[in-house]
C-alpha cells in the first residue's frame, strides 16, 4: 500500500487526505496547530454561551468539488439546501427584496427572478440578463470588474444592488480591485451550469460538525493517522525527491509522497523548499474579513440570510438569537478598536433590520486579516501549480491554480487536484 504525507488539517489537507484514503493509500495528516479545520472551524464562545464559526461560509450548489467530498464523508444530511436560488435584500428602513427563482423551468426560472427583483428598475433588469449572455462569450482581459460592469451597461444601482453583494461575498475584495475574468467565470459556474448550480447550501450546525467531524470520521475508519500540535520545520531532500520532514514532534520519512496543504507564507517557513517557495512566490497579498456574532434578546426576522444593499455589512445570517454580520474586504476595519466595530454594526442592524440597541446582549467581534489573497491582475499570475520542483511533493491550498477565487470550493478542490496527480503517477 502506497502511503502519503499530507502537512495542514485545513478544508484542503482534509480534502487531500479523504482523496488519497479512498484510493487506498495510508494517509498521515499533521497539523501545526492543536485543532482540525484551518479557517473553517467552530468554538464555543462563553460570552455568547453558544457555538459559533470562525467565519460564516456560503456553499453553492455550483461547488462540485464541495459536493463531491460531502457526498464522500456522508455528511450530505448535515446540510440545509434550496429547491431554487432565493435571496433576500435589504435596503435601509427594512425594505426587503426577493431575487428568487420561484420555479424549476431552468434557464427561465432564473431570467423571471432577475426580472422580479424589485430593486432594479426594467432596464436594469433587461441589461442585468444581458450581462449574463455576455458570461457566455470569451472572458475579459485586462480589465477590473468595476469597469467590464460599466462597460457592459450596469448602473450604480445595480452594481450595488445586485453585482456587488455577489462579487465582494465571492471574491473578498472591491470590484475596482478584482480581476473581471474570474467573476465571469463565477457567475457562468452559478448561473449557466442549471438549476442547482445557483442555489444556496447552508450548514445545519456548525461548521466543525458539518465539515470536520465527518471527514475525521471518515479518516479513522480508513485507519489514517491524525497528529496535532506537529509543525513542519523542515523538508529533507535527495535530488528532486523529498526523503523526509522534520517536524516539532519528530522526523517522518515513511512515505511515498507529500502534500504541502499549507497557507504560502507558511511554506516559506521550511528549510530545504528555496525552490517551491521561489514557486509559491510570498508576494501575495490579502484581504481581510470581519465577522460580528451578536447575542439579541429577541427578533422577528424568519430568513436564514439577508444581504444588505450599500452597506459596510455584506450579509447579517440568523442562527436563532445569534446574528452573525459578515463584512469581506475589510482591510479599512482592520485598525479599528473593538467598540468603533461593535458600534458600526449596532448602527447597520438597526437601520436595515429594525432591531434596537437595548435587544443587544453580548456580541464577539473575530477579524481574519489574511483572510483571503486578492484575485487581481497581479496575484493570479502568482498562483503555483500543484505539482512542483520535487517529484514527490504537491502543493494545495485555496491559494493554488485552481482557477476559483479563494473559497471553500477551491480550497476542497485543491486538495482533490492533488490527490488525483498522485493517484495518476
Amino acid at each position: 500500500m502506497k502511503s502519503c504525507l499530507v502537512v495542514g488539517g485545513g478544508l484542503s489537507g482534509l480534502s487531500a487526505a479523504v482523496h488519497l484514503a479512498s484510493n487506498n493509500y495510508q494517509v498521515t495528516l499533521l497539523e501545526a496547530s492543536p485543532k482540525i479545520g484551518g479557517r473553517a472551524y467552530s468554538f464555543h464562545d462563553e460570552t455568547l454561551d453558544s457555538v459559533i464559526d470562525n467565519g460564516q461560509h456560503i456553499i453553492m450548489g455550483c461547488y462540485n468539488a464541495t459536493m463531491e467530498f460531502v457526498k464522500l464523508t456522508g455528511a450530505g444530511d448535515r446540510f440545509i439546501y434550496q429547491d431554487t436560488l432565493d435571496i433576500t435584500t435589504v435596503m435601509p428602513a427594512q425594505k426587503m427584496f426577493r431575487l428568487s427563482a420561484s420555479t424549476n423551468a431552468y434557464p427561465l426560472n432564473l431570467l423571471s427572478g432577475i426580472l422580479n427583483y424589485n430593486v432594479l428598475n426594467f432596464s436594469e433588469q433587461l441589461f442585468a440578463v444581458w450581462l449574463l449572455v455576455k458570461a457566455l462569450f470569451p472572458k475579459p482581459q485586462n480589465i477590473n470588474l468595476q469597469q467590464w460592469l460599466e462597460k457592459n451597461g450596469q448602473s450604480e444601482n445595480a452594481n450595488k444592488a445586485l453585482w456587488e453583494f455577489l462579487a465582494v461575498g465571492a471574491l473578498n475584495t472591491s470590484m475596482q480591485k478584482a480581476d473581471a475574468a474570474i467573476f465571469v467565470k463565477i457567475i457562468r459556474r452559478i448561473f449557466l451550469h442549471g438549476n442547482f448550480a445557483s442555489t444556496i447550501i447552508l450548514p445545519k450546525d456548525s461548521l466543525t460538525d458539518s465539515f470536520i467531524t465527518p471527514a475525521l470520521d471518515f479518516l479513522k475508519s480508513h485507519k489514517t493517522s491524525v497528529l496535532l500540535s506537529s509543525r513542519v520545520t523542515e523538508v529533507l531532500r535527495t535530488g528532486n525527491r523529498v526523503t523526509g520532514v522534520v517536524t516539532s514532534s519528530g522526523v517522518y520519512n515513511d512515505f511515498d509522497e507529500v502534500v504541502l496543504a499549507i497557507p504560502p507564507y507558511a511554506v516559506a517557513k521550511i528549510k530545504g523548499l528555496d525552490d517551491v517557495a521561489g514557486e509559491t512566490d510570498t508576494g501575495f497579498t490579502y484581504s481581510s474579513i470581519l465577522t460580528v456574532h451578536c447575542k439579541v434578546a429577541e427578533h422577528t426576522l424568519n430568513r436564514p440570510f439577508y444581504g444588505l444593499i450599500g452597506s459596510p455589512i455584506n450579509w447579517v445570517f440568523v442562527h436563532g438569537n445569534i446574528l452573525t454580520t459578515v463584512t469581506s474586504d475589510a482591510d479599512a476595519y482592520n485598525g479599528l478598536p473593538d467598540y468603533e466595530i461593535l458600534s458600526l454594526v449596532q448602527r447597520e442592524i438597526l437601520r436595515y433590520l429594525g432591531i434596537t440597541l437595548d435587544k443587544l446582549q453580548s456580541h464577539r467581534i473575530i477579524r481574519e486579516k489574511r483572510a483571503t489573497f486578492i484575485p487581481n491582475s497581479s496575484n493570479l499570475p502568482r498562483r503555483p501549480s500543484t505539482i512542483t520542483a520535487a517529484k514527490n511533493l504537491f502543493l494545495a491550498g485555496d491559494w493554488i491554480d485552481t482557477g476559483l477565487p479563494a473559497t471553500i470550493e477551491s480550497a476542497i478542490l485543491s486538495g482533490k487536484m492533488a490527490a488525483d496527480a498522485i493517484t495518476k503517477l
